[in-house]
């Protein structure tokens, strides 16, 4: 198996990262370099995972970004907000869309 490449190049947005398998994907993301933007409906929850991930991974890169992917107008906004934070480039989507 190939050596898994270093990821400090890259943003990644994690759709559903406040549980199961986005967070968890969150998590290795980070732990492997990336900038990581945490996407959740939640503040609460979404600070929680962020800090978490940060202190587990040592990665400050780690940001929350909220959204309802039920609101076409929230969709359009994140993917924006998403946009203007870009580097390098790699997509994961883990949430099933609305």
């Amino acid at each position: 198996m190939p050596p898994v490449p270093a990821l400090e190049n890259s943003t990644v947005l994690i759709t559903g990262a406040t549980d199961g398998l986005g967070r968890r994907v969150a998590h290795d993301l980070a732990a492997r370099g990336a900038t990581v933007l945490v996407h959740g409906r939640s503040r609460e929850r979404g600070e929680d995972t962020v800090r978490s991930i940060a202190e587990e991974t040592g990665n400050e890169r780690v940001s929350l970004v909220l959204a309802d992917l039920g609101s076409l107008a929230q969709v359009s906004d994140l993917a924006e907000r998403a946009a203007g934070r870009r580097r390098g480039g790699l997509s994961v989507r883990s949430a099933p869309a609305a």
